[in-house]
């Protein structure tokens, strides 16, 4: 069986290949639009605007670049208090693993695994956690 690529010019196989690595770039920014719908089921334990406040989760506006743990006003579980006495900070590529499996990502990163966090809900979807992310992205000035 005969490659189709195998009469290709080398011009477009380096634009094919180029292709390739600059796709995925785009592919991982979120749309904040989308975001904001899939937020309404974060809303039952968070909130985001100028105007929110802690609820069962703390106040998600300017997470991005925040030190974690570190709302005055909010109790965190163990997990987060163990991030925030080693200085740790939230970015959106931590925030997007965090989404994923929070107890997982948690203990990796402290490397600890008999800390807590009071987060259980894991959004699996990857395009739903990168529009989430846009969208409290734009309550945190970054």
């Amino acid at each position: 069986m005969k490659s189709i690529l195998t009469n290709c010019s080398p011009r477009f196989l380096a634009g094919l290949l180029a292709l390739a690595f600059v796709t995925p770039l785009f592919a991982e920014e979120g749309d904040a639009k989308r975001g904001e719908a899939v937020f309404q089921q974060c809303s039952v334990c968070h909130q985001v605007g100028p105007t929110a406040a802690n609820g069962i989760g703390p106040n998600l506006t300017g997470v991005v670049n925040r030190k974690m743990g570190s709302l005055s006003d909010f109790s965190y579980d163990t997990g987060l208090q163990k991030a925030a006495q080693a200085g740790m900070s939230w970015d959106k590529d931590k925030i997007f693993k965090w989404l994923a499996d929070p107890q997982g990502y948690i203990r990796g990163v402290v490397h600890d695994d008999s800390v807590t966090t009071k987060m259980t809900i894991k959004v699996s979807d990857e395009q739903a956690r990168r529009d989430v992310i846009a969208y409290i992205a734009t309550f945190s000035g970054k």
